[in-house]
């Protein structure tokens, strides 16, 4: 292969690679194509090669002109030279007086009030015998009835309410039978009976007692009322009186579950027959004429509501379904102390009326929150910061004349989609890490600040070297 063509070659990879390179920092950040043709051109005018085709003479490498050089006497601070900067694709952002309102718009969902939602469970593992009737009908209560509170639910039967009840009957029994004998023994006449047999006696009959006492305690921890426990003894003293037997008559080992409070079934899990455990939810109830609203908010938006009076933790939710798009007002009051580990995200709380009951647990929202401007920051778009780990700077304009521009280390507060808040009054720890303030008024770059960041190190680079 002749060494013509060698040097051909090498003057195609000397324009053509630099072609390929700033092409693809075009496309990165966005230069005005016609800026990079014109800065192009003149570059090739600049190094325009008068190469020799001998074998011996090799290829001269042309002296790149550049377009930056640093300002001696400020540290990180570029200038540009014999180019507009504007030229070149790339635009400066006035910084405004102080942020506007900033709108976090969280999703959520909406549950049952927890101080208004009950599970029905039995005290009792047993059979459910029979199903309490809705309001105003014959048939069995099932999803969506509405019930008051102290209505009939369930009738369970089961072994223990029995034996329980048969305890304290028996108890009662024995007392009734031993006053009978310690009443007579205290009846006869000195020196007839011992005293130990007396002593015996009373011993027995307070036993008795203290049986009774303990059986009506393990009712009433049973949620037993006193109408209930007055029932049974009633029923010691009928079956004492010999006015009823002692055959069952099946509903001696039943026992009624009442609703605790009045509301709308959402859940019924069981059929007439189910032997259940005290575990089961037999039913839930709700009271839906208030709602629990949820919302999700990313933890480091949360030091902004946390900032908030109580007079401003006010929110507006709309109905993901609702396509006439219906804002609801409302407030909300507490904000959650547990991080989900994998959304990094806390909840919101707060409650909403629901007299009508349109709105359904696990229904979508959208609650919008307005937080008010912080003073003490400004907001830049997002594309004038360049971060670089745990660390954030911007390139400043510090001399509009002689285009010089310094990069500056700034604390990032909140980053949106298009802009962030960055502090305007660093703290001392801040400023001590080499952390400065943006101000009001200032003016940064907001393009192709990567690429002037690595301009302005290799700058400083080769400054270093020599």
């Amino acid at each position: 292969m002749s060494n013509d063509s060698s040097a051909k070659r090498s003057r195609l990879l000397r324009i053509g690679l630099p072609l390929l390179i700033l092409g693809t920092l075009a496309g990165i950040a966005g230069w005005n194509r016609q800026a990079l043709k014109d800065a192009w051109d003149e570059h090739l005018q600049a190094n325009r090669i008068d190469g020799a085709t001998s074998p011996n003479a090799g290829v001269t490498r042309p002296t790149k002109r550049p377009l930056f050089e640093l300002v001696p006497d400020k540290p990180d601070t570029i200038r540009l030279i014999d180019k507009d900067i504007s030229s070149l694709g790339i635009h400066v952002y006035t910084i405004g007086s102080e942020p506007p309102p900033n709108k976090l718009r969280l999703p959520g969902t909406l549950s049952a009030d927890p101080n208004r939602f009950v599970r029905v469970h039995s005290r009792f593992p047993g059979e459910v015998r029979r199903v309490g009737t809705a309001a105003g009908t014959n048939r069995p209560l099932r999803f969506g009835d509405k019930v008051t509170a102290g209505q009939l639910l369930v009738k369970m039967w089961s072994k223990d309410i029995g034996e329980k009840k048969s305890e304290l009957v028996d108890a009662l029994s024995k007392v009734h039978f031993d006053k009978i004998i310690l009443d007579r023994l205290n009846s006869v006449k000195g020196g007839v009976v011992t005293e130990r047999a007396i002593n015996d006696a009373e011993r027995n009959y307070q036993g008795d007692l203290v049986a009774v006492a303990k059986a009506e305690r393990t009712l009433r921890s049973w949620n037993f009322t006193e109408e209930e426990i007055a029932a049974v003894h009633q029923e010691a003293k009928d079956l004492l009186a010999g006015t009823v037997s002692i055959t069952d008559d099946g509903h001696w080992a039943e026992m009624e579950v009442t609703a605790a409070q009045s509301g709308i079934i959402v859940e019924k899990d069981f059929s007439v027959g189910d032997m259940v455990d005290t575990n089961k939810d037999l039913f839930k109830i709700a009271d839906l004429d208030r709602m629990q609203v949820l919302a999700n908010i990313f933890e480091e938006d949360v030091p902004l509501l946390r900032r908030l009076s109580p007079e401003e933790q006010n929110w507006s939710l709309q109905l993901v379904s609702d396509s006439r798009d219906k804002v609801i007002d409302g407030k909300f009051d507490q904000i959650g102390m547990i991080i989900d580990p994998n959304m990094h995200t806390l909840v919101v709380m707060g409650f909403i009326d629901n007299p009508q009951k349109t709105l359904a647990i696990g229904q979508f929202i959208t609650a919008t929150i307005e937080i008010p401007g912080d003073s003490t920051q400004v907001v830049i778009p997002v594309s004038a910061v360049i971060e670089e780990g745990a660390t954030s700077a911007v390139f400043v304009e510090t001399n509009q004349e002689k285009r010089e521009y310094t990069r500056r280390r700034v604390a990032v507060t909140r980053r949106g989609r298009t802009q962030v808040h960055v502090t305007s009054e660093p703290n001392a720890k801040q400023l001590e890490s080499g952390i400065q303030g943006l101000r009001p008024g200032e003016r940064v770059l907001i393009d192709s600040v990567v690429e002037l960041e690595a301009e302005l190190n290799d700058l400083a680079s080769s400054a270093a070297k020599h």
